[in-house]
């Protein structure tokens, strides 16, 4: 435990089977963490709680909890560590706390990679997040910040959901082979989408329910086993400048009282329609 204005560097220890979590940084607490392996703890394996950290090449696995849980206006940099195997998600950033997070590979968690939520920001680029339970993003409650340059792949739900008024912008990613959609907005999600990869989805590469409303451009969207994109339940969003192609179902499917604007797109070489406005769209 480090706490109130606590400071000091935590380097290439074991740190394991202990009960109340194995790191926690509290307080005004500032601490460099470098090169632990950090394991099976019946709590989290690293707590942020109103305090700032730097975490470099651990190894951060089979947790009881969350791999890694930043809150309470927490910033913290967490650069080129593995986060694997644990029983919750592998990272948490929630209540107003802030995180840049680069180079790492979170995978095979039980419940999503990340969650981004309650007015968190996050800066999240080239990470690996592959494998985990549920999403491989999680972003709700107000959250924010820039997802770019990721690997999001096969993920046992979508890749990224988007909900409850959360706005981030998610820029030139690899969203792939991920067994629900590739990106799903949802109760209001919002954002700006541009310039990803997006292909090999089992369900839709983007979804849209109402009222959602993100902005979709510039995007490559092929090979998924449904519609490329569908807008439904009053879903609104701008669809512009995108390249749609060889999906399973319709470039872009409107139904249940969506409303989109459609500008620009190119929509191609499909099983279906390339754009299938339904009785209700």
């Amino acid at each position: 435990l480090v706490r109130d204005v606590g400071r000091g560097r935590v380097m290439s220890n074991d740190i394991f089977e202990n009960a109340g979590g194995e790191i926690e940084i509290r307080g005004k607490g500032n601490s460099q963490v470098e090169g632990n392996k950090i394991h099976d703890s019946s709590g989290s394996g690293i707590t942020v709680d109103g305090a700032a950290g730097k975490f470099y090449g651990n190894e951060i696995y089979s947790n009881g909890r969350a791999g890694v849980k930043v809150k309470n206006e927490s910033k913290i940099e967490f650069l080129k560590n593995v986060v694997s195997a644990g029983k919750h998600s592998g990272v948490i950033v929630e209540s107003r706390s802030n995180g840049h997070f680069e180079g790492n590979v979170v995978k095979l968690n039980g419940q999503c990679g990340f969650e981004i939520r309650d007015d968190a920001s996050a800066y999240i680029s080239r990470n690996l997040v592959m494998r985990n339970v549920n999403m491989g993003f999680l972003i709700y409650n107000g959250a924010s910040g820039l997802l770019q340059d990721n690997e999001i792949a096969c993920n046992g739900m979508s890749g990224i959901c988007v909900m409850l008024n959360s706005s981030p912008n998610i820029s030139r990613n690899l969203i792939r082979d991920n067994c629900q959609h590739g990106l799903l907005f949802t109760q209001g999600g919002k954002g700006n989408v541009e310039s990803n990869q997006i292909h090999s989805n089992r369900k839709e590469g983007v979804r849209i329910e109402g009222p959602s409303d993100p902005i979709i451009q510039r995007n490559t969207i092929f090979n998924g086993l449904k519609h490329g994109l569908l807008v439904c339940d009053g879903g609104r969003g701008t669809i512009q400048g995108n390249s749609v192609l060889r999906n399973k179902g319709s470039g872009i499917k409107i139904r249940s009282e969506g409303n989109p604007v459609v500008a620009a797109n190119r929509f191609h070489h499909g099983e279906g329609r390339g754009v299938h406005v339904a009785s209700t769209g």
